[in-house]
């Protein structure tokens, strides 16, 4: 998994969630939340997760990592790597 197979825009469902990522190539990134839109940068680890740092308010600001099990080029699945008592199972499909 690298960033290129990676770069685009998403519908993502985050737990019960649907939202857009939008994730550029340089590492920028962008959340369309509902009622929110968040900010940032993404990347691969060295595990391989990809990982965000965002926020909404440009003044605190939130990590994850992510667990991904690759499906074809335009649809992953995974779990977040946060928290194990607190696992959202995510689902991202490529729009473009």
């Amino acid at each position: 998994l690298s960033r290129k197979d990676l770069a685009g825009t998403w519908t993502v469902h985050w737990g019960a969630v649907k939202a857009i990522f939008i994730l550029k190539l340089n590492g920028d990134y962008e959340c369309i939340w509902p009622g929110s839109i968040y900010i940032g940068t993404w990347g691969i680890n060295n595990k391989g997760e990809f990982c965000i740092t965002e926020s909404c308010t440009h003044q605190s600001w939130v990590n994850y990592s992510i667990i991904i099990a690759k499906g074809n080029k335009h649809k992953y699945h995974g779990i977040t790597g946060n928290n194990p008592t607190n696992q959202v199972q995510i689902t991202m499909e490529r729009i473009r």
